[in-house]
């Protein structure tokens, strides 16, 4: 149970940027395509972009902290 307890409730930045990533990206290939394999790929390809994104956000600002 505490498994569960910490994959449900425990919360952080990244977690949360990585959902609303991955719905952005659905939402988005449903709305630009006809939802075949394109959409599929496209969801991917901006979920990538998206993710990687953020990552370099933060990459830079704990850098940059830590000069």
């Amino acid at each position: 149970m505490s498994a569960l307890r910490t994959a449900l409730l425990e919360w952080d930045a990244d977690r949360i940027v990585t959902v609303v990533t991955a719905g952005v990206a659905v939402y988005s290939s449903m709305q630009l395509t006809d939802g075949s394999v394109t959409g599929v790929a496209l969801a991917v390809c901006l979920a990538a972009v998206l993710g990687g994104s953020w990552w370099g956000v933060t990459r830079f600002f704990e850098h940059a902290q830590h000069r």
